[in-house]
């Protein structure tokens, strides 16, 4: 595999040789790459990327071990330099809201911080109208939740030391896609029935004077203030959130926590080389339980050489 190291500065040195790589994108997104320590080739600042590709980042840690004579590199790729960023709430209000189109508002955001030199955002056409950001998240969630509601995902591109951030959309391969073990696939599921379908939401006050609304699954998976499970049936649970303003925002975070706590089914395998991109939807069964679902990829593991490459997928 191709991969250009360049200086701080940018500028690119040349090809690395002998070199053993692990990267991970989609949820560490760090990456370390090893060579026997007989020199120092790079340093703090210095970047990786194999061109047009997203495999990359920037060193920012640096460990030699003797008793291996190893030494190792290791570094934020460049969607992980993107959690370095915080978005934070417009003064005097309580969350960014944002409208208009996609790309204009994440090359605001990459100006705010200051990044605009490192990363160019491609050019989309894709709008969101009142697109409300989580209080104090990070800039690489807050783009990506921002593309997901839209169907859209997050694409990252490394051009000649550049990095490209292009919204694309989802595609659903379950259909192409369906793995089970007849794939030789490992799985793990879970399949849980004994999810809360009664939420106690506790706001602000004290005791008797206390805010208290009661939300309720119905069996169509609708969530309302009428009960309707009951006796043996009934799983209720206590969201404790005194900080909260106001009963709508004490409601509307109810209604969020409680999406997580219902009866659930859970999904993770591990997938070979296929062509897809995080975001991606692939189908996978279980064939004991006869379990389907369909799952976003949202890890990329990269294990290089400069001879060899091998890319695995996680969902779920």
């Amino acid at each position: 595999m191709d991969m250009i190291y360049a200086d701080e500065n940018g500028i690119e040195i040349g090809f690395l040789t002998d070199f053993s790589l692990d990267m991970e994108i989609g949820e560490s997104n760090d990456f370390e790459v090893t060579f026997e320590a007989d020199k120092k080739i790079m340093d703090f600042g210095y970047s990786i990327y194999v061109n047009n590709t997203e495999y990359g980042g920037i060193v920012s840690k640096i460990n030699v071990d003797t008793s291996s004579n190893k030494i190792a590199y290791s570094g934020q790729t460049w969607r992980g330099v993107l959690e370095n960023y915080i978005i934070r709430p417009e003064p005097e209000s309580d969350y960014k809201i944002v409208s208009g189109d996609v790309s204009t508002i994440i090359q605001n955001l990459v100006e705010e911080f200051g990044i605009n030199d490192l990363y160019n955002i491609a050019n989309s056409n894709i709008t969101v109208d009142n697109y409300k950001f989580d209080r104090y998240c990070t800039l690489l969630s807050g783009i990506t939740k921002m593309l997901n509601s839209v169907g859209y995902r997050l694409n990252v591109i490394c051009s000649n030391g550049t990095v490209i951030l292009e919204p694309m959309p989802i595609h659903n391969y379950s259909d192409e896609l369906e793995y089970s073990q007849d794939n030789n696939i490992n799985f793990r599921i879970e399949d849980n029935r004994n999810g809360v379908n009664h939420l106690v939401c506790l706001g602000k006050g004290e005791l008797k004077d206390r805010q208290v609304i009661d939300l309720y699954l119905h069996p169509d998976g609708t969530i309302n203030k009428t009960k309707y499970y009951k006796g043996l049936e009934e799983h209720a649970a206590v969201y404790d959130y005194s900080s909260v303003e106001s009963l709508d925002e004490l409601e509307k975070s109810g209604r969020e926590r409680f999406v997580e706590l219902l009866n659930s089914q859970s999904l993770e395998m591990s997938v070979g080389e296929i062509n897809v991109e995080l975001g991606d939807i692939v189908g996978g069964r279980e064939r004991i339980t006869g379990i389907y679902m369909m799952e976003p990829i949202t890890r990329k593991i990269i294990k290089a050489t400069d001879y060899s490459l091998k890319i695995s997928y996680k969902v779920g």
